[in-house]
């Protein structure tokens, strides 16, 4: 419920049982002011509060400190219609819950940004929704990608309206995003510009050189490396890994280095913990020079200059491949190596082995090979 102070009121106070809207403005007689997302029976006239000056918005902060929900509205007072809730009035109230759950911030402004267009198309109160035109706004999304994207949006924003009884239906029932042709990963292509690459990498500037070489040898995600605290980091001999706490698909997992799977990644660990000194576990592993987690664009310019380096840019000047087709080189060349789907899937952290085939999918050599060898006998 929400509890408004009116301040220098000369009407009677208005009945509350609908939602005032947020801030402050102006109103015949008086200025409203939202202090908390409560609901009470009545606005509360500050001049009635104890202590307080007729006529006075100077302290504010001690009004609202006092001022508490009415039980009952008063005989003639004057009531006024529910405001109704959209799209725009509940958006920061949704994400504020989904940041407490731990959704991820690239996660929260995905989101704030799919209903953000929404709220654009449809001002409407939430009850006034319907099944059709969502359908209809769905459909005008430039690839299907987007389209699936602003479906998940707009069917947990729904669900989370409807837990509230704030609708009382969810008009995004029976919605389908377009399918999507599905995308085979991506390495980088070739001897030769994997060898540029593993060079570049090499004779690169610590610690995005450890950084480039843990993407490279052990396939880990930008983010999961980045989110690397001292005390994930184990070298003991014969239990050499690297715990990640916080990856994508919510699941813990070690990802295990060796001396001979990851030669350069444990050497160049030891050579970074030994110049960082004694640090607490829940230190960050990688910083900047102001002693903050060093940041996902950082290690992306960092990325752009090393391609640079290597040559390996394309007829814009942009780098030929992305930093995430580091980890579609390492898993690609895992299977070519013989190892077996279930490693693979151990090694990337995926939660669905299908994902992990997908990879096996991406060597036409050894396809071509296969099939040259001729028929079996």
């Amino acid at each position: 419920m929400i509890i408004c102070v009116i301040i220098n009121s000369h009407e009677p106070a208005p009945d509350c049982n609908a939602r005032c809207p947020l801030g402050t403005h102006t109103r015949p007689g008086g200025i409203i002011i939202n202090t908390a997302r409560l609901r009470c029976n009545r606005h509360v006239s500050a001049t009635n509060l104890p202590g307080a000056r007729s006529g006075t918005a100077g302290r504010l902060t001690s009004l609202v400190e006092r001022c508490v929900p009415c039980t009952s509205a008063p005989s003639g007072s004057r009531t006024e219609a529910p405001m109704p809730e959209t799209i725009s009035s509940l958006l920061d109230d949704y994400l504020t819950g989904l940041r407490r759950k731990g959704r991820k911030p690239a996660t929260l402004r995905a989101y704030r940004g799919d209903l953000t267009a929404a709220s654009a198309a449809f001002p409407q109160p939430i009850t006034d929704l319907r099944r059709d035109a969502l359908e209809t706004w769905l459909g005008e999304a430039p690839t299907a990608s987007t389209q699936t994207r602003r479906l998940a949006s707009l069917r947990g924003f729904c669900a989370w309206c409807l837990a509230r009884e704030l609708i009382t239906r969810d008009p995004t029932l029976g919605l389908e995003a377009r399918s999507t042709t599905k995308r085979l990963p991506r390495p980088v292509k070739g001897d030769t510009d994997r060898t540029l690459l593993d060079a570049a990498i090499a004779g690169y500037v610590m610690p995005y050189r450890l950084i480039f070489t843990l993407l490279r040898e052990t396939g880990m995600r930008v983010g999961e490396v980045l989110a690397l605290n001292a005390g994930d980091v184990t070298l003991a001999p014969g239990h050499e890994g690297l715990h990640v706490r916080d990856p994508k698909n919510r699941v813990e997992r070690v990802v295990i280095l060796g001396p001979n799977s990851t030669e350069c990644s444990m050497r160049l660990l030891r050579r970074h913990l030994k110049a960082q000194g004694e640090l607490p576990g829940t230190h960050p592993l990688f910083t900047s020079n102001r002693a903050t987690r060093l940041r996902y664009g950082t290690v992306l310019y960092h990325w752009g200059k090393l391609c640079a380096a290597a040559g390996l840019l394309d007829e814009t000047g942009a780098a030929r491949y992305t930093i995430h087709q580091l980890r579609h080189t390492t898993a690609t060349e895992l299977l070519e190596q013989g190892h077996k789907l279930e490693t693979v899937q151990r090694r990337l952290g995926h939660k669905d082995i299908r994902t992990t085939m997908g990879y096996a999918e991406v060597n036409d050599a050894a396809v071509r090979a296969e099939l040259e060898r001729g028929p079996r006998r």
